[in-house]
């Protein structure tokens, strides 16, 4: 994937962002969450509103709260179930990482497009992209810096 089209890509997937990981305002109020790192008093506050994570180490059984075993959850998937679901082909760090991201899974339209390149040989394309597009403008900075010395005249 070129730089070009994994800017595009992200453009795409914005949206998908803002959906999935708006916080809704009342919930601060409700919280006594800070937006930011400290309150008036110079104090730290808490900051853990999330939609990314969740870890379950208790759960309430006939109105008591009683210690289990614990469960992360992602997204809203159990992450053990979640891994336990995929197959041995499936690219399974690709899709938690989309989903981790996006905040939903992949369709199979998404997951083709990483399918047949290691996350190796993708950051050495991007990086090759990077590097082609970074010749090109010192290129054209070289031509305009000499057709300036040598014409005299402004680009």
């Amino acid at each position: 994937m070129i730089r070009s089209q994994l800017v595009d890509y992200i453009k795409r997937q914005e949206d998908i962002c803002y959906r999935n990981d708006a916080i809704a305002p009342e919930l601060y109020a409700e919280y006594g969450v800070k937006r930011g790192l400290r309150d008036e008093n110079g104090n730290g506050v808490l900051t853990g509103l999330t939609n990314i994570s969740r870890v379950t180490s208790s759960k309430i059984v006939d109105g008591e709260k009683i210690p289990c075993d614990g469960e992360l959850w992602y997204r809203g998937y159990r992450i053990d179930r979640l891994i336990q679901s995929m197959q041995p082909t499936e690219l399974g760090f690709e899709k938690v990482a989309y989903l981790l991201l996006m905040g939903e899974m992949p369709d199979p339209q998404q997951e083709e497009e990483n399918e047949g390149q290691t996350p190796q040989e993708q950051l050495e394309q991007l990086q090759q992209q990077t590097q082609m597009e970074r010749t090109e403008e010192i290129n054209e900075d070289q031509y305009l810096f000499d057709y300036e010395y040598y014409t005299g005249e402004i680009w």
